[in-house]
């Protein structure tokens, strides 16, 4: 679940909020539904649907600093438990993977202090590369398991808000 930039501006000082929240939440949530979809038509029995959050949505990230991107990454564990409920009926399925930091994407610009502030915040001390990311999605995807639908695994290495 790729979303556009996080835009740091308050909900309350938005110009133009119908916009706004169009780009920001409602634009990739139509995203996601046409994808789970396109799973229902073309999809093979059993096929999963994989939505990949973050933890931008839990207290004690970020400071609320990017609302509209915490808004919409908030979307994805609970799309997710709808969409297994939907999925389910046709015989498939979907998981939401949510992770920290990933040191990749729009992470690949942090400052040096950021990447240090993220780093000591998680036990393992390190920021999970894209690779590694990629891995674990792998390790997701190989569970076949009907009792896995709706569900959100959080991997994050118990890092610290």
């Amino acid at each position: 679940c790729a979303w556009p930039a996080p835009d740091n501006t308050r909900l309350t000082a938005l110009d133009d909020p119908r916009s706004s929240v169009e780009h920001h939440v409602a634009r990739p949530l139509r995203q996601v539904l046409r994808l789970a979809r396109l799973l229902v038509d073309r999809g093979t029995p059993d096929a999963l649907l994989v939505l990949v959050g973050s933890t931008a949505a839990d207290p004690g990230r970020h400071n609320y600093r990017a609302p509209l991107y915490t808004l919409a990454k908030s979307l994805v564990p609970v799309v997710c438990r709808i969409l297994a409920v939907e999925l389910g009926a046709t015989g498939r399925r979907c998981v939401a993977v949510v992770f920290d930091v990933v040191g990749a994407g729009m992470n690949e610009r942090m400052s040096p202090m950021a990447r240090l502030a993220h780093e000591d915040r998680a036990p393992s001390g390190r920021i999970p590369s894209a690779e590694d990311a990629a891995d674990q999605l792998a390790w997701v995807i190989d569970n076949r398991s009907f009792l896995l639908s709706g569900a959100t695994v959080t991997l994050n290495g118990g890092a610290l808000p």
